[in-house]
């Protein structure tokens, strides 16, 4: 995946990766020469955060910005890439929120965004009508502090932790069997899970 990831990235002098991926960091990681690497914060999981010192010991010019900066320095980018959580067979990639925010942005204004996934992490499940179910958490540790206590009893902080980013949004999947547009990864997926899940495991979803 990484080296899919590199020559695809061959001719791009700026990127801009989101939340926390250990596919993107090795990617990154693996650059040369140097770029220019936006990371934006990630606040929900604090995800941009474990990137950084990996991407200025390679030797990158990074640049950690609160996530609602990204369209600020969006125009200066010549690609997207996030990891994915889990991803459907349809090209609906899972990962933190605000890789949906960069996907509307990045579809907006026609930069590649790609996702950067190991098959492994398809879910089949949706082919038979069972769906991932919104994940939530209580961000009160995050947002709370330097509140007031009695306010912050006041308040309720559970937001959304898991977004599902469309296809439509999603320019490729990079797998470790290629590039892989959207509107060809079902083929892939398919092949994928037949290859790898005994008949009377995928009979039983």
């Amino acid at each position: 995946i990484t080296a899919y990831a590199t020559r695809l990235a061959r001719d791009m002098d700026t990127l801009i990766v989101f939340d926390y991926s250990s596919t993107v960091e090795a990617f990154i990681a693996a650059l040369a020469p140097a770029r220019k690497i936006y990371v934006p914060e990630s606040r929900i999981i604090d995800g941009g955060r474990p990137f950084l010192q990996t991407f200025a010991d390679a030797g990158h010019d990074v640049h950690f910005i609160p996530d609602a900066a990204m369209l600020t320095v969006l125009d200066e980018c010549k690609g997207a890439f996030i990891g994915a959580e889990t991803f459907y067979p349809d090209g609906t990639a899972f990962n933190t929120a605000g890789s949906d925010i960069l996907a509307e942005l990045c579809k907006a204004r026609n930069i590649p965004y790609y996702v950067l996934t190991p098959l492994i992490k398809l879910d089949m499940r949706a082919t038979k009508g069972i769906f991932k179910q919104p994940i939530a958490g209580d961000m009160t540790a995050r947002l709370g502090t330097g509140l007031p206590p009695k306010l912050v009893g006041q308040i309720d902080f559970t937001c959304t932790e898991l977004v599902g980013v469309p296809p439509a949004h999603v320019t490729a999947f990079v797998t470790e069997e290629g590039i892989i547009p959207t509107n060809a990864l079902f083929a892939i997926s398919a092949a994928y899970d037949k290859r790898t899940n005994p008949e009377n495991e995928r009979n039983a979803l």
